[in-house]
């Protein structure tokens, strides 16, 4: 309470709020159709997205990546390649004494850059879980063909293990991978 000249003012709010209001519609206002629980966005599936696109950074960082053309054109001209239904895997021995991976997705599997780099994206997970038992000493160039764009994350796993397998770049196998 505050006193002024000789009058006593109070602030007195001139309606009540409860504790419980959250909504600005009122339940007459809301359309039963409607689910009552938020619904995920499509934003969210961006998200993940991002997370995935996260992960892989960490796990190709550019220490381990062929970013250079004249490193993909010594690969595919000096190296050997062997072919799938859906990649193709070139392979050659570097003097930099690490292991190296680049991904090819030509304008031919689609005009859209988004879907080029959501088959990169899939490759590189796809190869991740297999960094630990290939050789230091190797650049490894996936190059994808038309096919791609259909397959699957554990369908290009396979494709990639099979791949490594003949190449001899992986150890013999041992377990059937099934994802």
């Amino acid at each position: 309470m505050e006193e002024r000249e000789g009058r006593h003012e109070t602030y007195m709010a001139t309606q009540a709020h409860s504790a419980l209001t959250r909504t600005w519609f009122y339940e007459t206002h809301v359309d039963s159709q409607w689910p009552s629980h938020s619904e995920s966005s499509p934003r969210q599936g961006a998200l993940e997205a991002y997370r995935l696109v996260l992960y892989i950074v960490v796990a190709l960082n550019r220490a381990l990546r062929l970013r250079k053309s004249s490193e993909f054109q010594r690969v595919r001209q000096q190296g050997r390649s062997i072919t799938s239904r859906l990649l193709i895997l070139a392979w050659v021995p570097n003097e930099v004494g690490r292991l190296r991976i680049g991904f090819v997705v030509s304008k031919r599997i689609s005009k859209l850059a988004v879907k080029r780099n959501r088959v990169k994206r899939l490759l590189s997970e796809a190869i991740r879980r297999h960094l630990s038992e290939l050789p230091a000493g190797w650049d490894i160039v996936l190059s994808a063909r038309n096919y791609i764009t259909a397959a699957d994350l554990p369908a290009l796993e396979v494709e990639i293990v099979n791949l490594l397998h003949r190449a001899r770049l992986l150890g013999p196998e041992t377990e059937q991978t099934n994802v």
